[in-house]
């Protein structure tokens, strides 16, 4: 008995100091989850020069229709988001369309660009950026021709429907490649975190089907010819970003 109320005293002295010293105890949070994550986003837009040839379909196409067909200029505009070195993109393009008259037809090329860009920054200092990346795109080429009247009955149209062409080509693409941009900063009108860049890349060129994809409206054409492309395509970029604090 005498040993149990000795025990209760220490007890209760052991309490009240814990108490009093309690309040100067400092509890350090559990680190923010994320904490060291830096990202960001921003818009570009880039011109491209990327070689083309369909001299594989002349015997089909025949000559009048494959000599508006040279087409390789293209102007691409997209928007990206960064997570610490790593990016991602999606872009939208076209390529300079053509058209042409003869004595007895209208001709006209149009081309478009869908793609996902990938990359990592390999030097992403002050005023510099070099990007390891990889494209994949998707290029549809679009051939339409016809008879000089603009204005037909839709009598007429559908018994000489064979007087007319509408093919869409479709060739799939990866581009792994490389991308060097100066960035630019202007802290009098924009934050510290926003800033421009300034910059050239080089893509090679890999084809992911032999042949084009070949369609006219929902019916798929099969054929053995072959789009020849460039091994290199390359060109400008301009961006607007903002990082994140």
């Amino acid at each position: 008995m005498k040993t149990t109320i000795i025990f209760l005293i220490f007890l209760l002295f052991g309490i009240n100091a814990y108490s009093q010293d309690s309040t100067s105890i400092k509890i350090t949070p559990a680190p923010t989850a994320g904490k060291g994550i830096k990202w960001g986003g921003g818009i570009f837009y880039r011109g491209d020069y990327n070689y083309i040839n369909f001299d594989g379909f002349k015997d089909v196409l025949q000559p009048y229709n494959i000599d508006i067909m040279y087409k390789p200029l293209a102007t691409t505009i997209g928007i990206n988001t960064d997570i610490n070195r790593f990016t991602l993109g999606l872009m939208w393009g076209f390529y300079f369309s053509g058209k042409k008259a003869t004595d007895s037809l209208n001709i006209e090329f149009n081309k478009s660009i869908w793609g996902i860009s990938g990359g990592y920054y390999l030097v992403d200092s002050k005023y510099w950026r070099i990007t390891s990346k990889i494209d994949f795109k998707w290029s549809r080429y679009h051939l339409i021709n016809g008879p000089m009247n603009y204005k037909a009955k839709l009598e007429d149209y559908v018994q000489n429907h064979d007087d007319y062409i509408d093919l869409k080509f479709n060739q799939l693409t990866l581009n792994p490649g490389f991308k060097i941009e100066y960035k630019i900063f202007d802290k009098k009108s924009c934050p510290t975190d926003f800033f421009y860049t300034y910059g050239i890349f080089g893509d090679y060129n890999i084809k992911l089907s032999d042949s084009p994809y070949v369609y006219s409206g929902h019916n798929r054409l099969s054929t053995n010819d072959k789009l020849q492309m460039g091994s290199f395509c390359f060109g400008f970029i301009v961006s607007a970003n903002l990082i994140v604090p």
